[in-house]
């Protein structure tokens, strides 16, 4: 059997959380602010895997004071880190699959210790008297060719026998990642993740198997509203502009006059102050967001404009910024202009650090 670890960074959505949380699905976090929003539903923290590879020293500290035990790592300087702040974590060594099984997000070149990595790093862990209980892979998400799973399960096996010559404990955990799409797909995945389990993993005990599964549990149940600013059609083709991807994918034939669509051109030779202003110049336009939920919109939901009384909205802050972690609104009046403004920001900025506050003065 396999547990699934709910890969929260897909999805960060309260309803569905607590829905996987109540049928009992443990959860995959990837941040600090991933690992507070498991636990404020009343999860156990045993039921979370800290499945980032490169993890901020304040963020692992925070996984060791709630209880947050099992994380991955893929990197010499990744194990000093938890050495130094969580040296009591159990470790799952994070190998690269060999095939992304042509995965529409492929993680490879991001993620996953080389073959000729795998038993430096083990050792290292060794020397640190770190415990590494396990092996993880994630060949990608939305993956189609099936037959990945079987050369990353073969590359499991390669490292739970590498452990076994160093003479290291019996490790006992595999997380074979996720990227699973739900339907025919998945059927394919499972049927060969099975059979390469029995041809490298038979009758192995006290082996624990978990799996990362994040789109095969949201894609079905959500809807994503995008707008659409142009539109073109070539035969039998249907090509379509949208203004919410990411900044380096936005269009840049784009010649629509909405002033509220600023385009970030890939431009190495854009000038900080350069860079600086475009932002500057965008956030002044009313309701523009960055994509990045920095800002929010400048007159508060529910306030009249030109009026010094807010109103309070029926809305959640969070409808207005995209940002997982910008949760907290500030609103404040500029004592030069009067201008009532209004911005998204991170509570933990907010409460442990310092906000800075873009903002546009009359002129």
């Amino acid at each position: 059997m396999v547990r699934p670890f709910y890969a929260v960074k897909c999805n960060p959505d309260r309803a569905l959380l607590g829905t996987l949380a109540a049928l009992g699905c443990n959860f995959d976090c990837a941040s600090r602010v991933e690992i507070e929003c498991i636990l404020s539903l009343g999860v156990a923290p045993e039921r979370i895997v800290y499945a980032n590879p490169c993890k901020a020293e304040s963020h692992l500290k925070y996984a060791a004071s709630v209880g947050v035990n099992l994380t991955t790592f893929d990197s010499k300087e990744e194990l000093e880190k938890i050495r130094k702040c969580h040296p009591q974590c159990a470790l799952l060594i994070r190998v690269k699959a060999p095939d992304d099984g042509g995965a529409r997000c492929p993680l490879g070149p991001k993620y996953g210790a080389l073959p000729e990595e795998v038993t430096p790093l083990l050792q290292a862990a060794k020397v640190g008297r770190l415990k590494v209980v396990g092996v993880s892979f994630h060949i990608g998400s939305g993956a189609t060719h099936c037959r990945a799973y079987r050369g990353a399960i073969a590359a499991a096996r390669t490292a739970f026998e590498a452990a076994a010559r160093l003479g290291m404990p019996r490790m006992n955990v595999l997380n074979i990642g996720g990227g699973f799409t739900a339907g025919s797909q998945f059927d394919e995945a499972a049927t060969a993740i099975k059979s390469a389990l029995q041809a490298y993993f038979p009758n192995e005990q006290g082996l624990t198997i978990i799996s990362e599964p994040g789109r095969f549990f949201a894609e079905s149940a959500f809807t994503l509203a995008t707008n659409i600013i142009g539109k073109r059609v070539r035969g039998e083709q249907r090509e379509y502009w949208i203004n919410d991807e990411n900044e380096n994918d936005f269009d840049r034939r784009s010649e629509s006059n909405d002033s509220s669509i600023v385009p970030f051109f890939n431009n190495p030779t854009l000038s900080k102050d350069a860079a600086m202003g475009l932002v500057l110049s965008a956030a002044s336009v009313r309701g523009w967001t960055t994509g990045s939920g920095m800002e929010g919109p400048p007159v508060p939901a529910g306030a009249d404009e030109g009026s010094d009384t807010e109103k309070d909205s029926t809305l959640p802050w969070s409808f207005f910024t995209k940002s997982p972690r910008r949760r907290m609104r500030v609103a404040f009046t500029c004592n030069v202009c009067g201008q009532r403004t209004t911005r998204a920001i991170n509570p933990h900025a907010y409460s442990d650090g310092t906000v800075f506050v873009p903002v546009i003065l009359s002129p």
